[in-house]
């Protein structure tokens, strides 16, 4: 089992730096589906029409790792900082490149803008981009991070947040600095959208990895639209749930398999391969992630008085690995799904809300 570990990982490492190389070079490579390289089959699922889908060893574990059991990793010491930083800052720096490459193409720059981070979790793009902008609110909910009431374990996560902002802070400043960050730059607020003031506005609101999780994406939407300035754009970069990595750690070991199952087989399918897991996972997958579509993503624009400036894929998938019919298998369930959102891995969308025309 080690040795197969440490295969996977030398693997992985190699991936990415010949991605990182092709990448510089100008040219993309697409991720290999981890249906392509794993062929050892674990058992067979059968769905209430008799269909048989086929579940293969350690096809979850590689395209999603964590775990579904509630650990607390939430300890303070300086390693655990260390280790957080060593994570996250690089994130922060991709995340802030990702936004300001695409405002360029818009012409538009940061310097004088207000921006409002929402999810913001360790604070590393907020960290990275407030020297660039004018000032940077930055906002997530230490209830919904922790996902229970356990006052406990929420005020252990908060401290631990408020050390790795801290520390995050410091390096994207200066290494000697204070990790006391001053409001003047940044400020964050342990509390949902909906709890902000809306005397408050924003040139932009940008989110990472935080939309697919939004159940309630009218009321989200409704909420934005109320804290943008004029002509303020809402940015937000997501994980679709269709694709391969879709639905997180509440995926199955049948490729694509949280797509062509109803929620109902699902369960069942829970029971059948993951019985420890299965209590938290049937509960998990209805309210983990929505399953908004690309053509609902354009719908939910629509009824709530956007104008959609972008909608594309940042990361594609191929077609390979993808099991026969299950594009079909999906439009049963979601018809309004498409191959597109099998393969788009990651996506961008920029929505600005419309301006009332006066006659």
């Amino acid at each position: 089992m080690q040795l197969q570990n440490l295969i996977m990982h030398l693997e992985r490492t190699l991936r990415h730096s010949l991605q990182h190389f092709v990448t510089r070079l100008g040219f993309s490579l697409e991720p290999i589906p981890s249906s392509i390289l794993l062929k050892e089959i674990v058992g067979r699922f059968t769905d209430d029409k008799g269909r048989d889908h086929i579940a293969l060893k350690n096809y979850r574990n590689r395209v999603w790792r964590q775990s579904r059991a509630k650990t607390n990793p939430f300890a303070i010491n300086k390693k655990a900082l260390r280790n957080a930083v060593k994570r996250y800052a690089p994130l922060g720096l991709k995340q802030k490149k990702m936004l300001l490459d695409y405002l360029q193409t818009q012409n538009i720059t940061v310097t004088n803008k207000d921006i409002l981070e929402i999810g913001c979790y360790s604070g590393a793009f907020a960290s990275a981009i407030a020297n660039d902008c004018s000032h940077v609110t930055a906002i997530d909910s230490t209830q919904l991070i922790v996902g229970s009431n356990d006052k406990k374990l929420i005020e252990q996560t908060q401290n631990y947040l408020d050390e790795i902002r801290g520390e995050m802070w410091r390096y994207f400043n200066q290494p000697h600095c204070s990790t006391t960050i001053p409001e003047t730059s940044l400020i964050y607020h342990d509390c949902r959208v909906q709890d902000l003031s809306r005397e408050r506005k924003w040139d932009i609101i940008v989110s990472f990895d935080v939309f697919e999780h939004i159940l309630d994406a009218d009321g989200f939407l409704n909420k934005c639209k109320t804290f943008l300035k004029k002509n303020g754009l809402l940015i937000t970069f997501y994980h679709p749930f269709f694709c391969e990595t879709g639905a997180h750690f509440d995926r199955t070991s049948i490729p694509w398999g949280h797509c062509a199952l109803k929620t109902e087989e699902l369960d069942r399918y829970y029971e059948e391969f993951e019985s420890t897991e299965a209590k938290i996972a049937k509960k998990s997958i209805r309210v983990a992630c929505n399953r908004l579509t690309r053509r609902g993503f354009k719908d939910l624009a629509t009824r709530n008085k956007f104008d959609i400036i972008e909608n594309c894929p940042i990361k594609m998938r191929s077609m390979e690995g993808i099991p026969q019919g299950y594009v079909s298998m999906a439009q049963e369930i979601y018809p309004d799904i498409s191959m597109y959102d099998f393969l788009a891995e990651y996506c961008l969308v920029v929505l600005r809300p419309q301006q009332s025309r006066v006659s």
